[in-house]
């Protein structure tokens, strides 16, 4: 199950109580990346014959990493990192541009 980053449930406690309450740029970082993640999971749902764990910070000698969902199958496993960048990209071939800032398609 997918759960909302602690970061963004402290803000959202705070602001409800608070009156001139600003979110934090952290704040929506994290509700970038949550809502990328959520979007993701309800895009390509799962039943219930797979494992699915969310948000595993794991080590792979002295590098720590997290994967966002592990899909654990019969056959398989498959670790998926969702990215989310707000705004458009134009998509040209190997990289997406926006702004002067290019991002290399993975696949």
């Amino acid at each position: 199950m997918l759960i909302k980053p602690k970061l963004m449930l402290i803000e959202e406690c705070v602001y409800r109580r608070m009156e001139n309450y600003h979110f934090s740029d952290d704040y929506y970082y994290s509700a970038y990346g949550y809502q990328g993640e959520k979007l993701f999971n309800d895009t390509f749902p799962l039943n219930d014959h797979y494992i699915q764990r969310f948000n595993l910070t794991m080590q792979h000698y002295y590098h720590h990493f997290e994967v966002d969902r592990l899909i654990i199958t019969g056959e398989t496993k498959y670790a998926l990192d969702v990215k989310v960048h707000h705004r458009k990209y134009k998509n040209e071939v190997e990289v997406c541009r926006k702004d002067g800032k290019n991002i290399k398609i993975p696949i």
